[in-house]
């Protein structure tokens, strides 16, 4: 009986490998591919919430004096604030900032209704509708809040309205 030895040949018979050595460069190469790759998938294209968002009712009104133009809070739309509240805490230190704001626009406009207060009031609360959508969970309360705020203004409210357009457009 004969018996058959199959042993495998380090290189073809035409002499060449199938696969060819990598050599010091293409390690090089196949390195910085995927470092970049590392760099890639480890940036962060969410800028987060601005910190003028929590430094109180304070810096929120001072932004509002341009309503109905576009107001910003730390170079951006005060709809970020709401919408980057990225925890409970956030949200808190931002609920704390806007409602305060809107608590002293409130009372502002309750003794000067149809005046300036009332319009950044209406413009608060439609760039924080703008911010909270979809609107759910702390931010519906939140913006309940804020709602809260307006009520009991007199008149007929066209400044608020006017202001609540302009904070929904570019707020």
């Amino acid at each position: 009986m004969h018996r058959f030895h199959f042993r495998a040949s380090p290189e073809p018979p035409s002499g060449r490998r199938y696969d060819p050595p990598m050599g010091r460069d293409s390690w090089r190469t196949w390195i910085l591919v995927l470092c970049g790759l590392w760099l890639a998938a480890c940036g962060d294209d969410d800028q987060g919430l601005p910190s003028a968002c929590t430094r109180g009712p304070d810096a929120v009104g001072r932004a509002l004096q341009r309503a109905p133009a576009a107001v910003r809070i730390g170079g951006a739309p005060l709809s970020r604030c709401v919408a980057e509240a990225s925890d409970a805490g956030e949200l808190q230190a931002t609920g704390t900032s806007l409602v305060g704001a809107a608590a002293h626009l409130a009372a502002a406009a309750r003794r000067d209704p149809g005046g300036a207060a009332e319009l950044r009031l209406g413009y608060l609360i439609g760039a924080a509708r703008r911010g909270a959508k979809p609107a759910s969970g702390e931010r519906t309360e939140l913006l309940r809040r804020l709602e809260q705020e307006a009520q009991g203004l007199r008149g007929n409210r066209a400044a608020f309205r006017r202001g609540l357009e302009a904070g929904r457009r570019g707020g």
